[in-house]
């Protein structure tokens, strides 16, 4: 069974197209809401990427940029926390038996560096709107908090300070008394 895709546009990479691969996507209504389930997201307002590929030496590299107007739930208050993410993004595809005569060969590019990951070109076509997903993803933060975060943490810890015996306390605090 093939996953779904919820944003996927697909761009034919071979043949290699003259005028090159430059592509502007705007998620529609519906891409954005499937997006906005699977990444756990109280809302995605927008989602605008701009994106190219270029051939290099062994490899295509998928440049862009992605802006999206994004809400997460607070960490501490479970509130919505509303963003705007401006994120560029880079990712180098290569076909797997290039790579293989590479390693097999010693060769490497710059692109070998360990802070670089190379995704492998499975026939014909690149998915860049999976890509532009996973980029956006990754650019979110694993930590939203709101303006009242520091608020409510304060509150928490004064309501467990004033309920001595409670053991709502710190968790070393029965440890500290033995």
């Amino acid at each position: 069974m093939t996953p779904t895709v919820e944003f996927s546009h697909k761009v034919t990479v071979n043949p290699w197209p003259d005028d090159g691969i430059k592509v502007e996507l705007t998620a529609t209504p519906a891409e954005r809401e499937a997006l906005r389930t699977r990444f756990d997201l109280v809302d995605l307002q927008s989602l605008i990427a701009s994106v190219g590929i270029e051939q290099g030496v062994m490899e295509l590299v998928l440049a862009g940029r992605i802006e999206a107007v994004v809400a997460q739930h607070c960490v501490v208050t479970l509130k919505p926390v509303t963003s705007t993410l401006h994120v560029p993004f880079e990712r180098h595809y290569r076909r797997r038996e290039i790579h293989e005569r590479m390693v097999a060969a010693g060769e490497t590019l710059a692109s070998d560096a360990d802070d670089i990951d190379i995704d492998f070109l499975e026939g014909d076509e690149i998915d860049i709107g999976e890509a532009v997903a996973e980029e956006f993803y990754l650019a979110l933060d694993p930590y939203p908090r709101g303006a009242d975060a520091d608020q409510a943490l304060e509150a928490i810890k004064a309501s467990a300070e004033a309920e001595p015996g409670s053991g709502a306390g710190s968790p070393f605090e029965k440890l500290r008394r033995h």
